[in-house]
């Protein structure tokens, strides 16, 4: 006995049988749109935070007083794996290490001799403590904003600094205690990008 045809598939007895799902022409331009909002959206974020720090950096320009440190001209590189006593902690200037730490926020301190690369390099190195909560999400939004290699911002930790904050720079310093917004982004804004390696800006 023949089984009774299925009345929704009258006059299409093939359909729903073994179809393949219709190619899915619209994907890659789902994608693409999902990728473009989120780019804008990054610029829009960025956009405001650079807005925001230059605000506090032309607001502590005025204020920024002699930050000058005294500058060794030996700017040798070191056997890879030595270390040496600075003069000065944080360093400034000096001797270091072939390799250098690249921008970001740290929550452990790479060497000394790596960190006076970076400031060869033009890069601001932060050091930190415990400052409290609203300086360290400032800079941490620093480290993403400056994150370009030879203009970029390195914050690390530093213990016994307590709530002081020191921003250094290739012959440059400057301690803030406590920290002071306006002030650190005139600093970082004046040396960012500016090392004796190669000035980029």
């Amino acid at each position: 006995m023949r089984p009774k045809p299925d009345p929704r598939t009258r006059g299409f007895p093939n359909r729903g049988a073994g179809r393949a799902p219709a190619p899915r022409r619209y994907l890659p331009w789902i994608l693409a749109l999902a990728l473009l909002g989120g780019y804008g959206l990054w610029k829009v974020r960025t956009g405001g935070e650079a807005s925001a720090f230059q605000a506090l950096a032309r607001a502590g320009a005025p204020r920024l007083p002699d930050t000058e440190a005294p500058a060794l001209t030996d700017r040798s590189h070191l056997p890879l794996g030595r270390e040496i006593r600075y003069a000065s902690l944080p360093p400034t200037s000096g001797p270091h290490s072939p390799l250098d730490v690249g921008p970001g926020f740290y929550r452990e301190r790479p060497s000394f001799t790596q960190l006076v690369h970076s400031l060869e390099h033009g890069e601001v190195v932060v050091y930190y403590d415990r400052p409290g909560p609203r300086a360290i999400a400032t800079l941490k939004r620093w480290a993403r904003l400056f994150e370009v290699p030879f203009q970029g911002v390195v914050a690390v930790p530093l213990a016994g600094l307590g709530s002081k904050v020191v921003l250094t720079a290739w012959g440059q310093r400057l301690d803030l205690a406590p920290f002071d917004a306006e002030l650190a982004a005139a600093f970082i804004d004046r040396f960012r990008g500016r090392g004796p390696e190669r000035k980029v800006r």
